[in-house]
């Protein structure tokens, strides 16, 4: 894609018990293999992701500000970079067995798309809109 894109709105949670198996996720996308496999397109990554003591450091390092409740919970995420960059197909995909059923993240592009990353079942999936005009 390569195209500009912003944040709509969102509704994403993660509970503060799954922290640490998150953060491990996100490091395993350093691995030799996964780099491979990435090609070019962890270019608007900062690498260092891969020594981050914590999720919200990994998430931050990914673009992704995270919001957390009184609990110490992920009760909100904010996109803080500018172009897509396979966001979903690396990191949203691989912390998605721990991020909260229902969860999503609204996103518009450039011309004016709209999608959703959608949370379920441990997945995470692209889902497109479809405008609908009252009559």
């Amino acid at each position: 894609m390569g195209y500009y894109m912003t944040q709509r709105d969102s509704s994403f949670n993660m509970n503060k018990a799954n922290f640490d198996k998150a953060l491990e996720a996100i490091k395993t996308l350093g691995s030799k293999e996964n780099l491979e496999k990435a090609g070019n397109n962890y270019s608007w990554v900062d690498m260092d992701f891969v020594n981050s003591s914590d999720i919200k450091e990994a998430l931050y390092m990914w673009r992704w500000e995270a919001e957390f409740d009184k609990d110490g919970n992920i009760d909100g995420i904010q996109f803080r970079g500018e172009k897509y960059g396979s966001d979903e197909i690396f990191m949203l995909r691989v912390i998605a067995p721990y991020v909260e059923n229902g969860s999503y993240i609204e996103m518009q592009g450039e011309e004016g798309e709209r999608w959703r990353w959608v949370f379920n079942d441990g997945q995470c999936r692209e889902v497109n809109s479809r405008i609908v005009w009252d009559e």
